[in-house]
This record gives structure tokens, C-alpha cells and sequence, in this order.
């Protein structure tokens, strides 16, 4: 999918920096493993995290309107909170952008770009560390994607390409500039959870106004309500609060039609399933970086797929389990691709038996029973 996924990013550039930034780097990478390393890049330094943020983060609406343990927010960040949500509010008059004054439903302010969150579920299943407000466009500090300069990658490649203010890359209190209200708007919940899933974007069609685009297949009635009518940002307060800034939410507009033209959204969504803490062979905290992640990933992915992944009934040998997992075409793999040198650097081990084959890796043990016809 990496050609597929250059394609995309270059069709739904949300600006024309960003158009050139794609145009170059593409130009840039003169081979196909270029290629698909630049493909990478951009989908584990800036599709993933932003997918995975929303995946992590606030996982019913009772969480919404307070931080799960406000213990782990200081001070000053309460009060920046604080002070987001009630400029973001009294901006919208307390109602939903998208619905409007017609119906009184509950609408919560939200980030456009949200701040890195840094902690995963626990195994008792608590939420991640999460804010007053969830985000449009969320930018996580997961630690199984990062390395020591990917959060400064990540930030990069938004300035880059949706022209995102330089000092969101330079500014050491970045997080700050998080929390003005030109980041934020508010929504109703259920459309808020659905924009933040990327399930459907604005569409600039002028200066501060919208139209409302829809991606999936099911949408919350309350969008219905709306029709084709235009979203207008308007300060209904008088006091002069900005109004949310457009290269935020063409940015949003743009990683979710990336998400969506692709597939990518639903890839991404199976591989946060190795995420959730009752998954055994992936659990948060049991990984040691973001190679070991994948390869566990792999491995899942692997068993899920039932009678798929059992050997022939002739073949239980290594050299037959070797040649199975890593020629069939039906079995998903990223890191599977070189079987020999992944063995060899990731102590991975393939042994047969009479009845049985092993694959096993660290703590992992899979068995491939042989199938008969």
C-alpha cells in the first residue's frame, strides 16, 4: 500500500506547502524501498499517532467534561484547561457548531491539536491520562512508536504539511499554544466522538465557514439534522475570542480522507486492538520497543486467522512451518518479509513436531496443528 498511501497524502494535502512537501519528498526517494521507507514514516510518525490517540483516550462520555485523575495534571495545566473550556464555550454559546440553537443536547469543548498524551491503559483497564477535552486532531506520545527525537519527527512533518505555526515545532511550553481557543470547538458528543474517530471532517468552502463531510457508513441522527447547511464559526460571546484557525482543521480534513481513501484507518484500528489490556500476547507495558510491538502484532494477527494459519497434513517440520507462515499469500505480515534475518535478530523459532508445529517468540508460544482433508 505504499504507493497508495504517497498518493493519498499527496491528493489531500490540506495546503500548498504541503502539496510541495509531499511532491518533494516522493520526487526524493529514487527506489522502491525509499519509497516504502517514506511510507512508513509517514504512517507510523503521523497517521498512527493521531489514530491513536482517539483510540486511547477517553473511552466513554462519563470522562469528558473532567481528567480521569486530575491528580496527574499540575496546576497550571488545570487552569489552561480550564480557561480553554470556558473561552471555547462562551465562543459557541455553550451549543454545538454543528447542530446549532435547535436542539438542546449536550456539547463539550474540544482540542483541535491535543497534547501528547504518555501513558497506556493499565491492565486493570483505567484510561489513559486524558484531558477536559478530547481532540479534533490528537497528536499521543505513545512510548511503543516513539524514539528519542519522534515527537519533534511527528511535529515536523505537521508543519510541513499542514503548515502547522512553527512554533508548535520550536517553543519549549508548545503545550501552551494547545490550549488557546483558536485550537478548540464545540460539539455535541456524539458527533464530537465521530469527528474525533475521523469519521467525517469540515470542508472549507470560505473564510471561517464549513460544510460538513461524512466518511462512514453510519452517522449520529443529529447530522442529519444539519442537511447541507453551512457551518459558520461565529464569536457569540462579543469579546473578541479567536475563532478556530483553518490550518488546523484542514489538517484534521486531511488525515481523515488519508485515513479513510486508503484503508489505512481500518489497518490501523486492528493493530490498536494488540492495545487493548485483556489481549495476551500484547499487552501495554509487556513490549520493549516498536519493533517487538509489531512482531507481536504479527504474531496475533496470526493466530486470528484460524484453519488459514494450520499446516498441511504432510508438513510439520521447521522447514515446512518456515515456508508456510512466510509464502502464504492470506497471512497479513509486515516484519515477515525477510524470515531468515528476522529469526536470527529477534530470537524467533520455528520448530515441528509429529502432530504440531511451534512458532515462539520471548513469552509468545504458537501452535500450527497440522490439517488434514
Amino acid at each position: 500500500r505504499a504507493d497508495g498511501l504517497l498518493a493519498a497524502m499527496l491528493r489531500f494535502a490540506p495546503c500548498e506547502r504541503g502539496r510541495r512537501y509531499v511532491a518533494c519528498a516522493v520526487s526524493a526517494a529514487a527506489s522502491d524501498a525509499a519509497s516504502a521507507d517514506l511510507a512508513s514514516d509517514w504512517l507510523w510518525f503521523l497517521l498512527m499517532p493521531l489514530k491513536c490517540a482517539h483510540k486511547l483516550d477517553e473511552p466513554d462520555f462519563s470522562a469528558l467534561s473532567t481528567p480521569s485523575d486530575e491528580e496527574e495534571l499540575d496546576a497550571a495545566t488545570q487552569l489552561r484547561l480550564k480557561t480553554f473550556s470556558d473561552k471555547v464555550r462562551a465562543r459557541d454559546g455553550g451549543r454545538c457548531v454543528v447542530v446549532g440553537p435547535k436542539l438542546r443536547l449536550r456539547a463539550e469543548p474540544t482540542h483541535i491539536l491535543k497534547r501528547t498524551n504518555e501513558e497506556m491503559p493499565t491492565e486493570e483497564g483505567s484510561a489513559v491520562g486524558s484531558t477536559s477535552s478530547t481532540s479534533l486532531l490528537a497528536i499521543t506520545n505513545v512510548p511503543i512508536f516513539q524514539t528519542s527525537n519522534s515527537e519533534s519527527i511527528t511535529w515536523g512533518i505537521l508543519h510541513h504539511y499542514a503548515d502547522i505555526p512553527a512554533e508548535m515545532t520550536t517553543d519549549p511550553d508548545w503545550q501552551q499554544h494547545i490550549d488557546e481557543p483558536d485550537n478548540g470547538v464545540t460539539l455535541e458528543l456524539s458527533v464530537r466522538r465521530m469527528y474525533n474517530n475521523f469519521e467525517w471532517y469540515f470542508k472549507e468552502t470560505g473564510p471561517d465557514c464549513y460544510q460538513v463531510k461524512r466518511l462512514a457508513v453510519t452517522d449520529p441522527i443529529v447530522l442529519d439534522l444539519r442537511g447541507d447547511t453551512p457551518v459558520e464559526f461565529t464569536d457569540l460571546s462579543g469579546t473578541g475570542i479567536a475563532l478556530p484557525d483553518p490550518r488546523y482543521v484542514r489538517a484534521h480534513a486531511a488525515i481523515a480522507q488519508v485515513l479513510y481513501d486508503q484503508g489505512i484507518g481500518e489497518y490501523l484500528d486492528e493493530v490498536l486492538l494488540t492495545l487493548i489490556p485483556d489481549v495476551s500476547l500484547v499487552q501495554p507495558g509487556k513490549f520493549l520497543d516498536s519493533e517487538d510491538f509489531l512482531i507481536r502484532n504479527d504474531l496475533l494477527r496470526l493466530a486470528r486467522y484460524g484453519d488459514i494459519h494450520q499446516l498441511p497434513a504432510e508438513g510439520v517440520d521447521t522447514v515446512a512451518i518456515s515456508c508456510h507462515i512466510f509464502t502464504n499469500p492470506e497471512i497479513p505480515h509486515s516484519l515477515f518479509t525477510h524470515p531468515e534475518r528476522l529469526c536470527a535478530q529477534h530470537s524467533i523459532i520455528l520448530t515441528g513436531a509429529d502432530e504440531v508445529g511451534w512458532i515462539t517468540y520471548r513469552d509468545i508460544t504458537l501452535a500450527l496443528r497440522p490439517k488434514y482433508t
